[in-house]
């Protein structure tokens, strides 16, 4: 299953991707360009920087997702 995360670089984010990953899920997520990403990158996520109001881009970046986790504080 490919599953798409915003937030991941964070404390709860992180962790779900991992516990994720280790569910044998796949994972795209949505990353800033500043954000520290090697957790991620040593997970086998695959990591997207797209702005939130860019709706074809978010359109692409969720092609083929089957859930999305967002969050929102």
């Amino acid at each position: 299953m490919l599953i798409f995360i915003t937030g991941a670089t964070g404390f709860i984010g992180s962790h779900l991707a991992e516990r994720l990953v280790s569910k044998g899920h796949k994972l795209r997520c949505l990353i800033r360009e500043t954000s520290e990403k090697n957790l991620l990158l040593k997970l086998g996520a695959e990591l997207v920087t797209v702005d939130m109001s860019d709706k074809e881009g978010l359109k692409r970046a969720l092609s083929g997702v089957d859930i999305v986790y967002h969050w929102v504080l």
